[in-house]
């Protein structure tokens, strides 16, 4: 059971023939809200004018992005947050999904190469080797878990895209 969208056509005359009678009901009167329009985009009437660009930003604040409305200065690094909230990695930072995945490879190659040298060498492992493994291992971690979040990121994406594309 769908339901037939309405448009403009399916409406019938009588949608445009209300229309007309509360045009001519309202007339040409002069518009009683004006008291509620900003005083930055009033001009007088007796004065040329001429807009410039400039004038148009100055007008329109069209040229102050991201400008606090506080009395007090925003905190370090805010400024930082204001990119957009849907990005495409959660730490774009950290780079594309290849060099995550190149530095995944960098952290194998150097825990084989440790390895291969510890074989040789056949000393026991010291402290500074079990805690450069776990740095090693909570960084490959980090990366795949990161590696999860961004492909999360962009299906959600993807779904709120095709939300708003209807």
């Amino acid at each position: 059971m769908s339901v037939k969208p309405k448009t403009i056509d399916d409406l019938g005359p009588e949608v445009s023939l209300d229309y007309i009678n509360n045009q001519k009901r309202s007339g040409d009167l002069p518009v009683q809200e004006g008291h509620f329009v900003a005083n930055s985009t009033t001009v007088h009437p007796h004065a040329p004018y001429q807009p410039t660009w400039a004038d148009f930003q100055l007008r329109y604040g069209t040229n102050r992005h991201n400008e606090p409305w506080a009395d007090f200065l925003p905190p370090p690094g805010y400024f930082a947050s204001l990119k957009g909230l849907f990005t495409y990695q959660l730490i774009p930072s950290m780079g594309g999904a290849e060099k995550q995945e190149m530095l995944l490879e960098k952290l194998e190659r150097m825990r084989k190469r440790k390895k291969k040298k510890k074989e040789q060498s056949e000393k026991p492992f010291s402290m500074d080797d079990k805690e450069e493994e776990g740095e090693r291992s909570a960084i490959e971690n980090l990366l795949l878990l990161l590696q999860k979040l961004d492909k999360d990121l962009q299906l959600v994406n993807m779904l709120r895209n095709q939300y708003h594309k209807g």
